[in-house]
């Protein structure tokens, strides 16, 4: 018995080493990096954390506040994005649907090309998702038909805070069937082991567009996003 709980201690060490000094893929760095920045997932973040290390770069930093407390975040850095005489709570509720409009994208890495070595040693990849993201603008247009004027906001006016609660919860129900496709930039080390996202084509903004888009089209606020 000795021997064979010492056969599976000296076996299974060297596997648990390797599987934390594991690195990961440029597809699997990039899902990652979705699902901390879109869906405010704590687990890829620190996953991300543990394999890049300290580092306060732009824009590969990913600050933990960010996906323990969305709201504050977005109040400490997006508040300029909001229209300007909004209450508090209507940029409480707006802060909050764009959280959740996003927290429920769903994207994976179909393709990943490594490029040829930089002059820096550096190497680059790009890789390829295909997102999955809430379909919302036929339901917004029901709403604005059951919305009086004063209610829709515009780019310089807020919706009401009583359409905004009915819109977060259209996003909250709202079915997965709308496709983006986007691409990642990673700059890789010269041993191709770290990843990081980044300098350029981080494909975040595509998924975000597309729900303003959506969100515009509906008339529900005038092109303010």
């Amino acid at each position: 018995m000795r021997a064979l709980m010492f056969c599976i201690i000296w076996f299974c060490a060297p596997l648990h080493a390797w599987a934390q000094s594991s690195h990961l893929t440029p597809e699997r760095t990039a899902e990652l990096y979705y699902r901390s920045w879109l869906n405010y997932d704590r687990g890829s973040t620190l996953r991300l954390q543990r394999e890049w290390g300290a580092s306060s770069a732009e824009p590969r930093y990913l600050d933990m506040e960010r996906v323990t407390d969305p709201v504050a975040w977005q109040f400490r850095y997006k508040m300029g994005d909001l229209p300007p005489g909004s209450s508090h709570e209507q940029a409480k509720l707006m802060t909050t649907l764009m959280i959740e409009s996003s927290r429920r994208v769903r994207c994976k890495a179909i393709s990943g090309r490594v490029g040829e070595q930089l002059p820096t040693g550096q190497y680059l990849a790009r890789v390829k998702l295909e997102c999955a993201v809430p379909e919302v603008k036929a339901a917004f247009e029901h709403l604005k038909t059951a919305t009086s004027a004063a209610e829709l906001g515009g780019r310089e006016k807020a919706p009401a805070a009583t359409l905004l609660r009915k819109m977060i919860a259209v996003v909250s129900r709202a079915p997965l069937t709308r496709r983006v496709s986007t691409e990642m930039l990673l700059t890789g080390d010269a041993d191709k082991k770290i990843w990081r996202v980044g300098p350029t084509s981080l494909g975040v903004e595509a998924v975000g567009a597309d729900f303003g888009r959506q969100l515009a089209q509906s008339g529900l606020m005038d092109g303010a996003l």
